[in-house]
């Protein structure tokens, strides 16, 4: 089973799209945050992989507001597109 849907299509004011951006990368960290917490919390998996996520996401996080912060001209507008697939993976059990 596979699905798509569009998450952002437009054009913005920087000061907009960095709202945008910022808001959705925060909701990352943050559920990056309580896998964390409840991984650690249950002494249950490894998590690794959010604290590496978390990571990237503070670097882009940076990134992107630099780049929105520079635009100055208020006549510029920034494009943005995001679409999300979702498909249905099959976990493989471990017998």
């Amino acid at each position: 089973m596979e699905d798509s849907f569009k998450l952002i299509d437009g054009s913005y004011t920087p000061k907009d799209a960095e709202e945008i951006l910022m808001s959705l990368i925060a909701d990352k960290i943050k559920f990056h945050q309580g896998n964390i917490f409840s991984i650690t919390e249950r002494n249950s998996g490894d998590p690794t992989h959010s604290y590496r996520r978390i990571e990237e996401l503070k670097a882009e996080k940076v990134r992107v507001r630099t780049m929105l912060r520079g635009m100055k001209d208020p006549a510029v507008k920034v494009s943005i597109s995001s679409s999300v697939n979702i498909s249905v993976e099959e976990s493989i059990e471990v017998v």
